[in-house]
């Protein structure tokens, strides 16, 4: 009967001993699980921040991206107006020099046709006076050759006179 308590108590010591084991290694086990859903949650909320971030990070990237193709098209736009106001500029340069060479061709053509005309006024003025020097000469000429018909007709009645008289006589 003792042999047999103290295989009882011995029994009973084993099964409390692993009751005690049972209800450790159940309390670790538990532990573990708690730490496991723990870090898992822990996990979840790193993997939530992580997403979140990515999203900020997208919507940053798109707002820059956004804003650096306004940069773009106001660039493109001041280089257009630039090159418009340089063309501009240039046609202005060339019309005024157009217009400076119309000038200068406009007085130019005024010149020799004043020149002309200052020519022609010196040709009339000249033949006019060739007219003059030869109208001269004709009446030169003409008066000669008056005086010497004048000559010949005093010559003609002279004779006719002498002859009258040598025929009276």
């Amino acid at each position: 009967a003792k042999a047999a308590a103290a295989e009882a108590k011995r029994k009973e010591r084993e099964a409390k001993r692993k009751s005690a084991q049972q209800a450790k290694a159940a309390a670790a086990e538990a532990k573990r699980k708690e730490r496991e859903m723990k870090e898992a949650q822990e996990l979840e909320v790193k993997l939530r921040l992580l997403a979140l971030e990515e999203h900020n990070i997208k919507k940053k990237a798109e707002v820059e991206k956004e804003r650096l193709r306004i940069l773009e098209v106001k660039e493109a736009k001041k280089m257009a107006d630039r090159e418009e106001k340089k063309k501009k500029k240039l046609a202005k340069i060339a019309a005024d020099q157009e217009e400076k060479k119309n000038k200068m061709l406009a007085k130019k053509e005024s010149d020799l046709e004043l020149k002309r005309q200052r020519a022609e006024e010196k040709m009339a003025m000249a033949q006019e006076a060739q007219a003059e020097k030869e109208a001269k000469v004709e009446m030169k000429k003409l008066q000669k050759a008056r005086q010497h018909a004048a000559a010949l007709e005093a010559q003609r009645q002279a004779q006719f006179m002498f002859k009258n008289l040598a025929g009276e006589s």
